[in-house]
């Protein structure tokens, strides 16, 4: 287990995906794609590896997760936003 690579990731995903739309349903979405890169870019220059990031997680999958997390944690604040 990649203590640094669990840390780096969970980081990155808090710092950069943001309020976000849902995903496409249709699969054709390319932000988990996207953003996955990004993180793998970051993360080597910091210097943790591809494999390290890979022997723990399905980035693209973490990526989906957080996207849709994200905008989840959107509606709730606009829903309570109205309700005040």
């Amino acid at each position: 287990m990649s203590r640094r690579a669990i840390s780096f990731v969970e980081d990155w995903v808090r710092e950069n995906i943001n309020a976000q739309p849902y995903l496409d349903e249709e699969g054709r979405d390319t932000r988990p794609g996207i953003f996955a890169a990004e993180c793998l870019a970051a993360a080597e220059a910091v210097g943790i590896s591809k494999a390290e990031i890979e022997e723990e997680f399905d980035l693209e999958g973490t990526m989906a997760a957080a996207i849709n997390e994200a905008a989840d944690r959107e509606v709730d604040r606009l829903v309570a936003k109205d309700m005040r």
